[in-house]
């Protein structure tokens, strides 16, 4: 059933575990509103992974419950994936998470601050440069929907999509680049890729995937930077790029009431490897990329995912003495109590070269009330009794919010007039009368 005009957010993830999806949404009609054909280049329709937006419209004249919206989905095997998993047992795992919203409600969401000035995303023409030197560029991009640059491409303009650009120097060859995206699933939707502006041709394309640990199914509506879209590239070429990142003009809901503004975290990371060219000789594995790089607003019932992705492809068995032993590849370390760790529920390998980490903050963290950041260290010296992991030169530092934070956000997101407080998953507790999610 869906109330009046609503906002359908859509988002599948296989996490690389051996299958492929295909969707689509159906009115009772059997008109697509959308589909995964109209996302990838594959004849048949199957992907990994993928988001969708569309708007859907109660049926004139019919009983909403008469006449419902159906989703479709339909998974087959990826080639010789059994074969891959032959060590471990097959398990597929398919991620999907589900949004309806009604457009007057989205819409308000995203409405921008009165403060919020007009101005493009970029301030500066000028390229991110990297040369020899492990280097991270940070940038919290806020989108204004009137930013008419957003849609000005080569001497024309793009209708359907807003089009960011950003130069990109790579001085040395032969180390790794990353990019990362992330933003709550509940506003943004975007896709990338990244260009060599020698020859015009596309180096790089996007992957997407969940931030979020397993959960049940929950009626709250998060604004944490719960999705990552990244692009990696393990060994890049010396020479000039451009990262292109595209955004729906639907995303922005447009609305003649007020201008709305989309918001997300870049992080472009380059990593050195002059200590790592002959890693596929000496034994000892680097990590390229952690998704997040940081997160410093966690909270002590979170659920959290923590991906690392090494330089070449690897076996839980090379890491680890037994199986008990996979928790303790990495962890979070308190930055000022070495002792107090907190380790992650699991560790699994979720591709060739990906270590997955899903952390229980609620069931497996001490955070104490002052000093409330950990970085992330890998190390097989206790799993394996020698060290088979390069440390990483970055700093991947993890925080936790205080109670005082936590409860400001509450005022935030909860019914002002309903002395509201949050309980661990986010939803609002509500003063009598106020009821629902959001009082």
């Amino acid at each position: 059933m869906v109330p009046g005009t609503s906002v359908v957010r859509f988002f599948v993830d296989t996490v690389r575990s051996g299958v492929l999806v295909k969707f689509r949404l159906l009115n009772a009609d059997g008109e697509e509103a959308f589909t995964s054909g109209s996302y990838t280049t594959a004849e048949d329709g199957y992907l990994g992974a993928a988001t969708e937006i569309a708007m859907v419209r109660r049926p004139e004249g019919q009983d909403p419950a008469q006449a419902p919206y159906r989703l479709e989905l339909e998974y087959r095997h990826e080639g010789l994936a059994r074969e891959r998993h032959e060590k471990d047992t097959f398990c597929p795992v398919v991620d999907i998470r589900l949004i309806v919203e009604p457009f007057i409600t989205a819409a308000s969401a995203l409405r921008c601050p009165p403060d919020q000035p007009l101005k493009p995303y970029r301030s500066s023409e000028e390229p991110w440069a990297f040369s020899g030197m492990t280097r991270a560029v940070t940038e919290k991009v806020t989108l204004h929907s009137d930013d008419k640059t957003m849609y000005q491409r080569d001497g024309g303009s793009t209708r359907n999509f807003a089009i960011l650009r950003y130069p990109i120097a790579i001085r040395s060859a032969g180390n790794a680049l990353t990019v990362l995206a992330t933003y709550p699933f509940s506003t943004v939707q975007m896709s990338m890729r990244l260009l060599d502006d020698r020859t015009g041709g596309t180096v790089a394309l996007h992957r997407t995937s969940s931030l979020e640990g397993e959960r049940h199914s929950s009626q709250v509506i998060s604004d944490a930077n719960d999705v990552a879209t990244f692009i990696e590239e393990p060994r890049i070429d010396a020479g000039m790029y451009t990262l292109e990142i595209a955004i729906p003009r639907g995303a922005f809901l447009p609305t003649k009431e007020h201008a709305t503004c989309l918001a997300f975290d870049l992080v472009v990371e380059y990593v050195s490897r002059t200590y790592g060219q002959n890693a596929e000789h000496d034994g000892m594995y680097e990590v390229l990329a952690v998704r997040p790089l940081s997160d410093r607003k966690l909270w002590k019932a979170d659920a959290k995912v923590i991906d690392l992705d090494f330089d070449r492809e690897f076996e839980l068995d090379d890491l680890v003495g037994s199986l008990a032993d996979r928790r303790y590849i990495c962890a979070l370390v308190n930055t000022a109590d070495a002792s107090n760790i907190i380790h992650p529920a699991t560790a699994s390998k979720e591709a060739e070269t990906t270590l997955r980490l899903h952390f229980n903050f609620a069931a497996d963290a001490h955070v104490p009330t002052d000093h409330r950041c950990y970085s992330l260290q890998c190390s097989t010296i206790k799993s394996k009794g020698a060290e088979y992991i390069r440390q990483a030169q970055g700093l991947y530092e993890f925080c936790f919010e205080s109670e005082e934070a936590h409860e400001k956000r509450a005022s935030a997101r909860c019914n002002p007039h309903a002395m509201p407080h949050m309980n661990p998953d986010g939803s609002c507790v509500c003063a009598d009368p106020y009821t629902g999610s959001d009082c």
